[in-house]
């Protein structure tokens, strides 16, 4: 019997008239009235601060027990709608912190605007629901300690932040870390920050867009150096048009090394010609791809190991010569395109055997040409000797002018 006087069985009726039951209740005689609203809230999705729960024509307080209203078992209250927003904000303290307790700290969003400045009344709101940071004043959304407090509960909350704490790099990091599209929120003095985009991009390498710092090598690097992720195609190529060699990073199409992409390939030979080596064997001797690269950098030849393809490269840069990997550095077909082409490139030719191979095919006139070190070769020196003979006696066994002229003669009468 105790028990059950102290609780108490509400009826809720709908409207003034109370024609129609809502519901019926049990609650506890000190629990608060603003409880039943709560519940009626959660229950009959009727917002508890447009709720008004009349008892014989008088409103009932939202922080009355109902002890204090009837010492009966069962009671008859109306339930009306009001329009929330004609009602005067929250304005006493106790009042409002008490609210807070029991409605996950939404009660700020109707206090008043002394209360919402008010950092212990903030603090016991953000303390039952991160959402509560909104509803602050505008000074403590951005105390550093009451968005960090709002965002161990929800990471979200950080776009309720102020501008300090949207500013803070270490706040802003956070809330990357737990969700990268938070950095929209960031204030833009971050996205200049260097140290503190490259912290950003190596969670996530699509937040490189938000960057008005430098671009440089080193971004780009902590943006795609990230294994397993699949890399916005935009960021790639942006990256590239920076810094070819970037290519390092980018994604292959298989489980091979190197790029696969031609069009990535061709962006990043374009931007550095030496980005070559990091792309697969099939587009390193991809003939257009090589003459990009080493157009831009002879040296990007080395990294072509299809011998027709070094054969065009040496054809239209001859020069490129010098870096052409072995075995096919030596080759004779690839050093005669090259010196085809320019006979100065005969200067890169470093191997005595394919010199004194031109010195026979093109005449004792290659040996000037040759690399300082390759002519005191006594093997080329020997072969260079005997070229010169050889035009030398081929010179002298030439019949002179007019004895060409008598011998055609006398072959002419002859016939």
């Amino acid at each position: 019997m105790e028990k059950a006087r102290d609780r108490l069985r509400v009826k809720v009726l709908k409207g003034l008239a109370g024609n129609t039951e809502l519901a019926q209740l049990e609650v506890e005689k000190d629990s608060l009235v603003l409880e039943l609203m709560v519940t009626i809230h959660q229950d009959f999705k009727v917002h508890w601060r447009r709720q008004r729960l009349v008892l014989d024509g008088q409103p009932l307080e939202e922080c009355q027990t109902w002890a204090q209203i009837t010492e009966d078992e069962v009671l008859e209250v109306c339930m009306v709608h009001c329009d929330h927003r004609q009602l005067e904000p929250i304005a006493d303290r106790e009042t409002l912190l008490t609210m807070l307790r029991y409605t996950k700290g939404e009660a700020l969003r109707f206090g008043s605007a002394e209360l919402k400045a008010d950092r212990e009344v903030v603090h016991m709101a953000v303390e039952r629901s991160a959402k509560a940071l909104q509803f602050a004043s505008k000074a403590l959304q951005g105390d550093l300690r009451l968005v960090q407090l709002a965002m161990s509960q929800d990471p979200t909350a950080f776009r309720s932040a102020g501008r300090l704490a949207q500013q803070d790099p270490v706040v802003a990091k956070r809330a990357i870390d737990a969700d990268p599209d938070l950095m929209k929120f960031c204030h833009p003095d971050l996205y200049a920050n260097k140290r503190f985009m490259k912290q950003c991009v190596q969670r996530d390498a699509s937040l490189l867009r938000y960057a008005t710092c430098k671009l440089d090598r080193e971004m780009y690097e902590a943006a795609l150096q990230q294994d397993g992720k699949q890399l916005d195609r935009e960021l790639c190529v942006a990256a590239l048009q920076q810094d070819g060699l970037l290519l390092e990073w980018m994604p292959s199409r298989d489980a091979g090394p190197g790029c696969d992409d031609t069009h990535l390939v061709l962006l990043a030979v374009m931007q550095n010609g030496m980005a070559l080596e990091f792309a697969t064997d099939r587009l390193q001797n991809d003939v257009q791809l090589a003459l990009e690269a080493v157009a831009r950098d002879a040296r990007a030849i080395q990294f072509v190991k299809k011998k027709s393809v070094i054969c065009q490269l040496v054809k239209e840069h001859p020069d490129a010569l010098k870096h052409v990997a072995n075995p096919w550095r030596d080759d004779m077909d690839v050093v005669q395109m090259a010196y085809n082409s320019d006979p100065q490139s005969l200067i890169h030719v470093f191997e005595p055997q394919v010199a004194m191979k031109m010195l026979q095919t093109y005449g004792a006139k290659v040996y000037g040409l040759l690399a300082p070190a390759v002519q005191g070769e006594q093997r080329v020196l020997l072969t260079v000797l005997d070229v010169a003979l050889e035009e030398v006696q081929e010179l002298t066994s030439r019949p002179t002018a007019p004895e060409a002229e008598t011998a055609e003669t006398a072959e002419r009468h002859g016939a």
